[in-house]
């Protein structure tokens, strides 16, 4: 939507003359439309060898045979997995929504 309804303003009385007009003159155009398509498309890819925080790699072997590090790295990953409920529970929250 590229406008708000109008409210007590010149705008108002168009819009209780003509809705449908006003509603159609509020969406966005077909050039906007398709950039809003290409990014939505474009953002979401990312390069298949690319790593995520918490995930362990399979080059990552040769330090998994101390037990320090895998101490830490599976407190480190437990902490993400919290983080990722908090915010998965945040976003279900319909309050807090914009």
């Amino acid at each position: 939507m590229r406008k708000l309804i109008p409210e007590d303003d010149p705008a108002y009385k168009k819009f209780l003359i003509n809705q449908q007009l006003t509603f159609l003159s509020s969406l966005p155009t077909q050039l906007q439309a398709t950039k809003v398509m290409a990014v939505q498309d474009t953002l979401p890819t990312h390069s298949p060898d690319e790593e995520y925080l918490g995930k362990e790699h399979h080059l990552q072997r040769y330090w998994t045979s101390v037990q320090e590090i895998l101490r830490l790295f599976d407190r480190f990953s437990a902490k993400l997995e919290e983080i990722e409920k908090m915010l998965n529970k945040r976003n279900k929250n319909n309050r807090s929504k914009n």
